[in-house]
This record gives C-alpha cells, structure tokens and sequence, in this order.
C-alpha cells in the first residue's frame, strides 16, 4: 500500500504572529490621547474667545444704549446742574423746555444696582416725580473718577455734560467716555438747577 499519501505535517500550516501587540495598542491609544487632548484644549479656547467676545459686544451695546437715549435729550436742555453724589450713587439733572412746560430730568448711577436710572418732574414740583427707569444695566463708575462732570459755559460756548462709564458683562469690561453738548445753554443759569429734586 506503498501508493497511499500518507497523513503527515507536510500540509500544515501553523499559525503566525499577525495581528497587534499590547505595547502597540498602548502606544496607539496614548497618540490617540494626546490628539484628542490637543483637540480640546483648542474647542475650549474658541469656546472662551466666543464668551469673551460676546461679553464685550453686550456691554458696548449697553453703553450705546445710553448714548441714543440721552443724545437728543441733552443736546436740547436748557440747564445742567452740577453733579453730585450721596450714597445710593451719583445724580446730575437737566431741565428742558417746551411751549407750556419744563421739564427737570434726573439720571442716577445706582452704584449698588448697577444701573443708569432717569426719572423726570414738572420743574418746582418733585412730588410729581416718576418712579426710576433703568437706562442701561450692569454699568459703573471708573475707580478714579466721577461718572457725570460738568464743563460750564465760562470753559465753553455751551453746557457740556460728560458720562464716564464702565459697562461690566460676564467679567469683561469696556470703558466709555461721551461728551454731550446743550446747545440752548447759552444763558447762565443756577448750578442747582433741578436739584430740589435731589435726596
């Protein structure tokens, strides 16, 4: 029986040392780790710069707010009063004019609220005052100077009032600094104009 293939090893073959090793997986996954690590690190850092940016846009917009609001109401007032300040904030006022009426506006840094208020009165009748309305929010004072300065007419043809702001928004900060000019101021008038109504 000499023909018959006999069963031998000549025709396996053994298993071989394909695939990966744990060293290679370990290696693998801590280039993985260091890429993903990288990855987030920036993620965090545009997240941050987005927050930031936001931050100062809304704060810039609060004080933009107050410069519409009070541009055309100062602009035409006839009288501004000398800025002072108790311990509720700082007040100035302004009185304005129409044909049958005077009006005393009042604003307010409300220092502990954070916010720009105005309230208005007939002028000689600060009874008949309005409740405050908030301007703008989350506003202060600079550490170093008042928010409401007065420049009189003996420094220029005209009233001129300056705010000085700082609008604070998710930790940021923007400094604002605005001039604006009465130009119907051209007649002296008392410093304490308005400021019966003044606590």
């Amino acid at each position: 029986m000499t023909g018959r293939r006999g069963r031998g090893t000549a025709g396996y073959r053994g298993t071989d040392d394909s695939g990966i090793t744990l060293i290679e997986v370990v290696v693998s996954m801590s280039i993985m780790s260091f890429l993903m690590a990288i990855f987030t690190v920036g993620i965090v850092q545009l997240y941050r710069s987005a927050n930031h940016t936001e931050s100062l846009s809304t704060a810039a917009s609060q004080l933009n707010t107050v410069f519409i609001r009070l541009d055309d109401e100062i602009r035409y007032a006839t009288a501004i009063s000398r800025p002072g300040s108790t311990g509720a904030g700082y007040y100035v006022e302004y009185l304005t004019t129409s044909p049958g009426s005077r009006t005393c506006t009042q604003l307010r840094l409300n220092t502990a609220a954070q916010q720009l208020q105005m309230r208005t009165w007939p002028q000689e009748s600060p009874a008949q005052a309005t409740t405050w309305r908030p301007i703008a929010s989350g506003v202060g004072a600079d550490a170093n100077q008042p928010p409401f300065a007065l420049d009189p007419i003996s420094g220029s043809p005209y009233d001129r009032l300056r705010l000085r702001l700082v609008a604070s928004q998710g930790g940021k900060k923007t400094e604002s600094d605005i001039t604006f000019t009465a130009v119907n101021t051209v007649t002296p008038h008392p410093e304490d104009v308005c400021g019966e109504g003044r606590p």
